[in-house]
């Protein structure tokens, strides 16, 4: 049974770890795959050496049939022994290269190199003390070295799993956008399933395995591998701890790869969509010039009656102004929207990212004059932009929240906030407006998908925002409770400190 929940959950991450090899670590698959490997070796040795008790065979061999199996089976306790002390020695190590793996926190990341060293070398250490021949040479010289060597290891063992769940717990609890909080968790539940496995086992030394007539080992406490070391309902609480981590981390871990291809997915249905629609586009943009054109001779007769003698002014003069709008309203939409089509590179520049909110901030007021903004700048940090496209998206979003609340109870309440988080800096505008209904929120970056009239909104907007936060090597997050409000955060990845970027145009063409 246990072997089996341990192969379940180790092909879970082994699987997610090939889907997702550019996002999700190695050395986690590695992990596991020696704890597999540590958990099998000394269920073979146990069978080996007569196996357990009746009400103890079903935690390790499922029924007696297959304990007699493996307990005829030829194997070398010099070899089996030795790659039992290997593997105990090597889950705490790629634990500590998870750990790594999994924080963006820049600090931590910056000292890897350091903490690779501080993990592998006593390791490779230790693994070398317990080889047969020199473990043996060592032993039976001084005696005492055998309690020292049981100590240190497992000494090294608990300070290994104690720096790793030090950065896995602060790792989690410095992510504060939900959806990641929720991945990283299960991430963190399949980790600790297990580690329960693991500490099965790993307080007892693996040299027993090849020492078997050592009465020190009694001395210092630790007992052998068949010897009960849990009660029957101890053992019985365990397994169920055990089998529950192993599958809600599992389960967890299956929702963490299908979020991810299905965001991949669902972006490249979007690309789709827009290149179907690319067409139509043009021919809409072409037929909307037309009718600026024909506007503008109305507007020509118009001003050629305010010539007559007797013209009725007052009326004339109103339909002048409001078509005047409307084609300068219509002309400097339509050049907008033809500027992002046809924008097929980006010019890159380090930029502070406090100036890039300013500059949409600014675009807003000049739309928007009499609706404040909430500033929250919680750091200043250089983001790598085309300036002009990427203050457009931020714009877009401010927009869209500041016509999200028009019409609510209550004063609007519009904010942009810029933080730090983990390697990235993130964009967040909240508003307290109507919120995103359910049926809309898979479908919310479509283009031409609003709610508005379409005289007044293309349903554009969100699509070119996701568009050029995507050319930015980033992404768009969307958190909303209907009639709560709706937050909408960029996360751009933030510049590594020290590092000088060469200055120049960098083209990225659309869709890559």
């Amino acid at each position: 049974m246990l072997i089996i929940v341990v192969t379940i959950s180790t092909f879970v991450v082994l699987f997610t770890t090939i889907m997702r090899r550019h996002s999700f670590p190695l050395v986690l698959s590695v992990m596991n795959v020696a704890n597999l490997l540590h958990v099998s070796c000394i269920v073979l040795y146990i069978a080996i050496m007569g196996g357990l008790a009746s009400r103890d065979v079903r935690l390790l061999f499922l029924n007696e049939r297959i304990m007699r199996w493996m307990h005829q089976l030829p194997v070398n306790l010099y070899h089996l022994g030795y790659l039992t002390s290997v593997s105990r020695l090597m889950v705490p190590c790629f634990l500590v290269m998870t750990a790594l793996a999994l924080s963006m926190n820049r600090y931590i990341r910056d000292q890897r190199r350091k903490i690779y060293l501080f993990a592998v070398a006593p390791t490779l250490l230790l693994a070398l003390l317990y080889y047969p021949d020199i473990y043996k040479w060592m032993i039976y010289r001084q005696i005492h070295m055998l309690s020292l060597l049981v100590r240190c290891s497992f000494a090294w063992i608990v300070a290994e799993l104690l720096v790793s769940f030090g950065i896995l717990l602060y790792e989690y609890y410095e992510i504060s956008i939900p959806v990641f909080r929720k991945n990283f968790l299960y991430i963190l539940i399949a980790i600790v399933s297990q580690m329960l496995v693991y500490l099965i086992f790993a307080t007892k030394d693996p040299a027993q395995i090849y020492n078997l007539f050592i009465t020190e080992y009694l001395n210092l406490g630790i007992s052998n591998y068949i010897s009960p070391s849990l009660s029957s309902t101890g053992w019985d609480i365990l397994i169920l701890l055990v089998i529950a981590g192993a599958l809600i981390g599992a389960w967890g871990i299956v929702r963490y790869e299908h979020f991810q291809y299905s965001e991949e997915r669902e972006y490249a249905v979007l690309e789709k969509q827009f290149s179907a629609a690319d067409m139509g586009i043009s021919v809409f943009a072409h037929s909307m010039k037309n009718q600026i054109l024909s506007a503008q001779v109305l507007h020509k007769r118009m001003r050629r009656e305010l010539r007559k003698d007797k013209p009725d002014l007052r009326q004339l003069k109103d339909y002048e102004e409001e078509m005047a709008r409307l084609n300068d309203s219509m002309k400097a939409h339509i050049d907008e929207y033809y500027a992002t089509i046809n924008s097929k590179h980006l010019i890159l520049a380090l930029t502070n990212a406090r100036e890039v909110a300013d500059a949409a901030i600014s675009k807003f007021h000049e739309k928007y004059p009499g609706v404040s903004i909430r500033r929250d700048f919680q750091t200043g940090n250089r983001v790598l932009v085309d300036f002009s496209l990427f203050s457009e998206a931020i714009y877009n979003l401010l927009v869209n929240a500041c016509e999200a609340t028009a019409g609510i109870e209550g004063p609007a309440r519009i904010s942009l906030t810029i933080r730090a988080e983990r390697m990235w800096v993130v964009f967040a505008v909240t508003d307290n407006g109507i919120g995103v209904p359910d049926k809309m929120r898979r479908k919310i970056f479509q283009p031409f998908l609003t709610s508005k009239s379409k005289d007044s909104s293309w349903g554009m907007g969100l699509f070119y925002t996701n568009r050029i936060v995507r050319q930015h090597m980033g992404h768009l997050r969307m958190e909303s409770k209907s009639g709560e409000g709706s937050t909408f955060m960029i996360l751009l990845p933030a510049l590594t400190a020290g590092r000088k970027p060469e200055m120049r145009a960098a083209g990225k063409k659309e869709g890559n």
